[in-house]
């Protein structure tokens, strides 16, 4: 899956505004059963949107943000975008167990403290979530993700979730009334580009 250019003011030195907004949903219940039920997933695991921009960008960096926004819009397939800064994360989904894999790409880069559990059909958790022992193993996946080597492979169908600081991975579109051209500054020379990006969430098989 494509990834957006990892271009972050920490390790480009450039200005920026960040704002990561949760999209809760409804939060009234209206009935019990599946309504209230669906109120209450949307308040533990709300869609985000994150709207960025760049500012006293060179013009290759600048090239590089608008190209990939051009690219999108021919495909209109979501792609992968990794958060600006760490953050601390709970109960993040990683995978479903198949008894023989131990070895698993985490949803981040820049990971630290990472604790792993299986078990629980929910983020919530449950009372038969436990903690399963491992190494970390940094930059394995394939858009240079941290991961883990976990001591002994998780049984079948059991969902795998992690608890870590790190800059998450998210799955996002470009909403299209959100997305700012490329101007210059004529000033300095450097040139801007902003955007909103909305968290896709695809729900994981068996999780919720």
């Amino acid at each position: 899956m494509s990834a957006f250019p990892d271009i972050t003011p920490a390790s480009m030195n450039v200005g920026s505004r960040y704002r990561a907004v949760p999209l809760w949903g409804p939060r009234s219940v209206l009935s019990r059963g599946g309504a209230q039920f669906t109120a209450f997933r949307k308040f533990r695991r709300p869609r985000y949107a994150f709207e960025l921009a760049w500012t006293h960008l060179e013009l290759a960096t600048a090239r590089e943000i608008a190209q990939h926004i051009t690219d999108q819009h021919v495909t209109l397939l979501p792609f992968d975008w990794f958060d600006w800064y760490p953050f601390w994360w709970r109960s993040v989904f990683v995978g479903i167990g198949d008894g023989a894999t131990t070895q698993w790409v985490l949803p981040a880069k820049d990971v630290t403290d990472v604790t792993i559990y299986v078990g629980g059909a929910t983020s919530a958790g449950g009372t038969d979530r436990t903690f399963i022992g491992g190494n970390q193993l940094f930059r394995i996946g394939p858009n240079f993700e941290d991961g883990v080597s976990l001591f002994a492979p998780p049984a079948l169908g059991r969902p795998i979730w992690a608890y870590f600081r790190g800059r998450r991975r998210w799955n996002v579109t470009i909403e299209a009334d959100m997305q700012g051209a490329m101007t210059r500054d004529l000033e300095t020379g450097t040139y801007a580009v902003s955007m909103r990006l909305m968290q896709t969430k695809p729900a994981p098989a068996g999780v919720v």
